[in-house]
């Protein structure tokens, strides 16, 4: 069984049309070299396994596509393990958004970056005592630097402790606009109960059991700020229901389940 976190060949390619839509030469012929190798590493490493599987049905189609043996299989990641009901939550001292994220990848400092110059002024007019903070290990210096030139924003850096961070704060966003596979960041802020405003490619592979996204999903920036404001200002509140069927599909029993079914797929086939 091989498991794939991410989809490196979907990345690749997006970071490819970015290059081609920016008409840099140079790195459109980087880009293309990359995505080349990724297509050849993806196709060796699945067909060398008896079953790929994915944390999402959108993931296993991609990677279905491109497999050359069978088709690929899904499991949703186990990210609560902690009873049915999330952690109590105290309300924050001030509107507070944040966005988590490992700040040595390039997509999520590309997302850090367009939140604080293309969404977070508007937030901050619209809500003066709003903070936003950006955590998560490696901050660049330049992403650092930007921020201190705002009193509203905080770069934490490390975080020893998310449990803590998650229940001082007010929306959870999720900015990006590259990258590939699910992101654990939005999930962790749903099964916590946690309003999540997120692009289409921070939404990837979290749906309902309707195949919808349960939070507000947008990747035009006033409409972005405008969400967010909603929330802080308390219009827009999290709903109950998403939160616990967030656990329960996200959780170690589900996750036991699923695994167990996969595991059956394989032995039978053999």
């Amino acid at each position: 069984m091989l498991f794939a976190h991410d989809i490196p060949l979907q990345r690749e390619v997006r970071w490819l049309i970015a290059a081609w839509r920016q008409r840099a030469p140079k790195k459109v012929l980087w880009r293309a070299w990359r995505t080349a190798a990724a297509a050849a590493t993806h196709r060796r490493s699945s067909d060398a396994a008896d079953i790929l599987v994915t944390l999402s049905p959108k993931d296993a189609h991609i990677s279905g596509r491109s497999r050359g043996r069978s088709p690929a299989e899904w499991i949703d990641p186990p990210l609560w393990d902690s009873g049915p009901e999330p952690p109590h939550r105290d309300a924050p001292e001030e509107p507070t958004a944040v966005f988590v994220a490992a700040f040595n990848r390039r997509e999520n400092v590309e997302a850090a970056t367009w939140l604080m110059h293309d969404v977070w002024p508007r937030v901050a007019a619209a809500v003066p005592e709003a903070r936003l903070v950006l955590a998560g290990a490696h901050p660049p210096d330049a992403l650092r630097a930007a921020a201190e030139r705002r009193p509203d924003i905080v770069v934490t850096g490390y975080v020893d402790d998310l449990e803590a961070l998650y229940g001082r704060v007010t929306v959870a966003v999720v900015p990006l606009h590259s990258g590939a596979g699910v992101k654990f960041k939005t999930i962790d802020a749903l099964v916590r109960d946690l309003p999540v405003v997120s692009t289409r490619i921070g939404a990837e592979g979290v749906l309902d059991a309707h195949g919808r996204h349960p939070f507000i999903v947008t990747d035009e920036p006033g409409a972005f700020a405008d969400a967010v404001i909603d929330v802080l200002l308390g219009r827009t509140a999290s709903d109950a229901r998403v939160g616990s069927e967030a656990r329960e599909r996200y959780g170690t029993d589900a996750y036991a389940r699923r695994l167990s079914e996969l595991i059956s797929i394989v032995t039978s086939a053999r």
